[in-house]
Formats: C-alpha cells, structure tokens, sequence
C-alpha cells in the first residue's frame, strides 16, 4: 500500500491542507500517523474520500450528510469481496445518481 503525506495529497485533489485537516478532525477520514516523524500518510483510498468530499462541498453538502454517505460507502465495502465488486460499484452508482437528482434541483 503506497501511503502518501499531506502536500501530496493536497495537490491530487485540489484540496488545502487546511481542508483536509478540518474533514480529518470532522471523522471524514482517518490517516495514518507515520511514528517516525509523526507525519500523516494517506492511501489511495483517502484520496478517492477526499475527491468525493471536495465535489460534495461545491454543491454546498452538509458535512453531516457527507459523514452519512461515507459511513453508507464504508459499511458497503466491508460486506463485499472482491467477487461482489460489480454490486459495490452498483451502490456507489446509486449515490451518485441521487447527488446528480440534488445537484440538478438546486441548479435549477
């Protein structure tokens, strides 16, 4: 697992650090602590969190909402194998049909 810091992380999705500090301390996103030095390491799977926090916020997504559809995302991910990835991306699917419908009605 390649484990990425901070600046990194912050140029792949756009993101300030200070944001993804702030979605950390929310329980958006846990990273890992390196205890060498203390620093925070992401994975890909935080990066692909964070884009989806990020594009959430535009449309002006409460971060209580978001925390609802990732900890949806997260439960999802458990229940399934590897055989099951086909209904894991139907799920994801279904989420983004449902924000599409949202960010439709407040655009007008």
């Amino acid at each position: 697992m390649l484990l990425i810091n901070i600046k990194v992380v912050s140029e792949k999705t756009g993101l300030t650090k200070r944001a993804i500090k702030y979605y950390e301390s929310e329980g958006l996103i846990s990273p890992l602590k390196n205890n060498d030095n203390n620093y925070r390491e992401y994975t890909d799977n935080d990066i692909v969190k964070l884009n989806l926090i990020g594009a959430l916020r535009i449309i002006d997504i409460p971060i209580c909402e978001i925390k609802s559809y990732l900890e949806i995302l997260n439960e999802d991910y458990k229940k399934y194998t590897e055989i099951d990835k086909e209904i894991y991306i139907g799920a994801i699917d279904e989420i983004k049909n449902e924000l599409s419908e949202e960010i439709k009605d407040k655009l007008g």
